[in-house]
């Protein structure tokens, strides 16, 4: 049955390789290119070979590598702190929720941006495959060692084969790695590798190396009923390839993978890159540098003619720097240079006018006209340089929001999940957790109710909030259409005070803030907010009842007063 299972597996994939095997002739050309690192997708890889014989030009290897660094700046700049999980619109009027999500987003920015989860490693690697490749991955497992739950790892398209699913979006990963027979005891214990790998450790032959696949798809035969990772809608399956051995099989509850496209043509499962759009202009300026270079080589150091009846010591030409050449020619010649330079070259200013258009358009395609725009040439009004941020930003806003929603979303989706499980983002009031807590003398951080009623129903009770320069591009519209309003109301309100009243100005400074990326914990929750109100009110309240007492006292004594002096002259009239 086992021996069944994995050839399915194992089939599979083969197929997936085959229907991948097209794109393997673009990979190959990038890698040679642009990614020079990750080449060798038709010939079989060896470590620390350093193909770069064919490469005259590195404008796109460096156009690559600024791309990837400028889209994280954007998208990721302050490691976790660009992200944090909010309540939805319905439970953030609590106070007591409002902490909850503050304290829960502090704890997992801690173990996101701690260095052993590995996830800066990771995003960087994978972006650079995005420039280049057009489809990469980062994968999140629940790390079961230390004190850090995480463990993110950077898949490249040359180990995996991917397939979608009927929305569109990748749901299977099929991933072949190479290691040796020490590291998949490590991984997967000696008892549990098949019994050829067991015999060469034995036999101290632990570094020979072994193929192993890693299937990730959707479970078809489960019982959502059960209990248990073999009844998870995700299958996990390691196989040891040779053998058909089952090393480990487990599942998920959501996909630990997370494979991004950079941009897709319709009907099409792998992305396109940047690097692809800009191959024939990268192939043809390296070609260029190579003919330029051999003309800049002929111009320092030209070929050089002579007379056919001349005779020279040794037969040879020394063309080194203070190199003496004795020279013997006839009398008819004598009057004449025997040795003189071929001049073989035209003018290559044409070549470098090519140079630069090339660059320049190979630049465009990696969009670092959009993303690293310094220019100091033109001058500019702070108008116009703020109407040029705002076109670049909505040229990129396709970019961001892909990665944020094939990449960031769910990745932190599934780390809010781990957390949960793990109990990082709280314990219920009553619960063994919660007496464990106590006893080691770690205060716990409490579920609210009205979360706890959601988690069983089952329904959503918190969002992702970014904080970064791309959420701001891409919410640069709404912000200012909120001032803009503003600015109308507050001029409307000279002739017609009631205006303000259109605009619901708790929601719009709440909303602004969120766009703005200010701290959440500087907002005040609308019960915080209700609470403070009807403190006030209460004070004012007072403030005016003594008021009145004030003024009531005052009149009183006025009038005793007047009284008395009324008294006082009819007194003076008797006497």
């Amino acid at each position: 049955m086992a021996v069944g299972k994995a050839q399915g597996i194992i089939d599979r994939n083969t197929e997936m390789k085959r229907r991948k095997e097209p794109w393997n002739n673009h990979y190959q050309l990038i890698g040679e290119y642009i990614m020079l690192r990750k080449q060798q997708f038709q010939t079989e890889f060896q470590a620390g070979a350093f193909l770069t014989d064919e490469i005259c030009d590195t404008t796109a290897v460096q156009a690559n590598e600024k791309m990837a660094s400028s889209l994280l700046g954007a998208l990721w700049p302050n490691g976790a702190r660009t992200f944090r999980y909010v309540p939805i619109d319905e439970l953030a009027d609590s106070e007591e929720i409002k902490t909850y999500f503050e304290k829960g987003t502090r704890r997992a920015v801690d173990l996101l941006d701690d260095t052993k989860a590995g996830l800066a490693v990771a995003l960087e690697e994978y972006m650079r495959d995005q420039g280049g490749f057009g489809t990469s991955a980062v994968a999140l497992f629940e790390n079961e060692e230390g004190n850090n739950p995480f463990l993110f790892k950077a898949w490249d398209v040359k180990g995996m084969c991917i397939d979608e699913g009927f929305t569109g979006r990748v749901d299977t990963i099929f991933n072949e790695r190479e290691m040796t027979i020490r590291q998949e005891i490590k991984e997967y214990g000696f008892e549990n590798v098949s019994k050829k790998s067991q015999d060469k450790y034995t036999n101290n032959k632990g570094d020979d190396v072994v193929h192993v696949l890693h299937a990730i798809e959707p479970r078809m035969e489960r019982d959502p009923k059960r209990f248990g990772n073999k009844d998870m809608p995700i299958a996990s399956i390691h196989i040891e390839v040779e053998t058909k051995k089952i090393l480990k099989e487990s599942g998920f509850e959501e996909l630990p993978v997370f494979v991004t496209r950079f941009t897709k043509a319709m009907r099409e499962i792998y992305g396109r890159s940047p690097a692809m759009l800009a191959l024939a202009d990268i192939m043809e300026l390296n070609t260029l540098w190579e003919v330029v270079t051999l003309a800049i080589e002929k111009i320092m150091n030209p070929p050089m003619a002579m007379y056919e009846d001349g005779t020279f010591g040794g037969g040879v030409v020394d063309t080194s720097p203070g190199a003496i050449n004795t020279v013997s020619v006839s009398s008819r010649l004598s009057a004449q240079n025997p040795i003189w330079q071929m001049q073989t070259v035209g003018d290559i200013r044409s070549a470098e006018i090519l140079i630069d258009k090339l660059k320049d358009s190979i630049s465009e395609a990696f969009m670092l006209d959009r993303l690293l725009d310094f220019n100091n040439e033109t001058r500019m009004t702070a108008f116009e340089a703020n109407l040029r941020d705002k076109f670049r930003g909505e040229s990129l806003g396709t970019v961001y929001k892909r990665q944020e929603t094939e990449l960031f979303t769910p990745m932190l989706e599934r780390a809010f999940n781990i957390m949960l499980k793990r109990g990082f983002l709280g314990v219920q009031k009553g619960s063994q957790d919660e007496l464990d807590l106590i006893a080691k003398g770690i205060e716990p951080l409490y579920i609210p109710q009205a979360i706890l009623d959601r988690m069983l129903d089952g329904r959503e009770f918190y969002k992702i909030q970014y904080v970064s320069p791309a959420k701001r591009i891409m919410q640069a519209e709404e912000a200012q259409g909120i001032l803009t309003t503003f600015d109308f109301a507050a001029n409307a309100m000279v002739v017609a005070p009631q205006a303000l009243d259109n605009i619901d100005v708790d929601k719009a400074v709440v909303r602004l803030a969120e766009i703005s990326g200010i701290p959440t914990d500087i907002i005040n929750s609308t019960e915080a907010v209700k609470k403070m109100r009807d403190l006030r009110a209460q004070q004012q309240a007072q403030a005016a009842e003594q008021e009145q007492m004030k003024e009531a006292s005052e009149t009183m004594m006025n009038m005793a007063q007047a009284e008395a002096m009324s008294k006082g002259k009819d007194q003076n009239t008797q006497q």
